[in-house]
């Protein structure tokens, strides 16, 4: 760790980071033994903020027995919001910013597998999602996907656009990371800022997810 850390530092040539985040607790390294590095490291200057990535409340609770908790950086979007049950209200209450990460949830929630030709990519992070892009999950994806395109197209704002700003506009969350591989994408992401839904249509959306969760979990019934 201590040799990744200034192996980062060297290559960005810098002496300082404003966030250093430790990307997933390691099963093999007890979370004590992680929080004190990161403390020696906030302690001395070299980090501003101390954050984790896909923590559990109890392992951020652990954490925090030996080091600060600045930031906590969760997967979160409209097909995955299981945070909002446990992980927000403790970064609530603990003033632990929320970062954000997947608000497209790996580009199903752009709408392009369900209303372009776009091929699925036969990766890890679509794998990880197969079922939400294969029937019956398909076609309740699609028909859900197809309502919040209207919500957009009523702003005059794409699907992606909409998603992300639901994202980041939601109860905890001081950022969304959003990935981009091609300069049409950012700009279209960054078209997702400066603007509002109204409540009206923000609890449109909700029952919208609210609908797509309860025949997803009519499905998990019946197998």
């Amino acid at each position: 760790m201590l040799e990744e850390f200034d192996e980062s530092r060297q290559r960005l040539q810098t002496d300082y980071f404003d966030l250093y985040q430790v990307h997933f607790p390691d099963p093999d390294t007890p979370i004590s033994e992680t929080a004190e590095v990161m403390r020696g490291f906030y302690q001395k200057g070299v980090i501003k903020a101390v954050g984790v990535s896909n923590y559990s409340v109890e392992q951020m609770r652990e954490f925090m027995k030996y080091c600060p908790l600045h930031s906590c950086q969760p997967q979160y979007s409209m097909f995955v919001r299981d945070i909002e049950n446990d992980i927000v209200p403790f970064c609530l209450d603990k003033k632990i910013a929320i970062i954000s990460y997947a608000p497209l949830y790996s580009g199903i929630l752009t709408g392009k597998f369900f209303f372009t030709e776009t091929k699925i990519p036969d990766d890890v992070n679509r794998k990880m999602k197969r079922k939400d892009l294969e029937e019956p999950r398909f076609s309740i994806n699609k028909d859900t996907l197809f309502k919040l395109k209207e919500i957009a197209f009523s702003y005059g704002k794409t699907l992606a656009q909409l998603v992300i700003n639901w994202n980041f506009n939601q109860k905890g969350i001081t950022s969304a990371i959003v990935g981009s591989r091609r300069v049409s994408q950012l700009e279209d992401n960054l078209g997702s800022v400066g603007w509002k839904v109204s409540e009206e249509d923000l609890r449109t959306i909700e029952d919208i997810l609210a609908e797509r969760l309860s025949k997803i979990e009519k499905l998990e019934e019946k197998v």
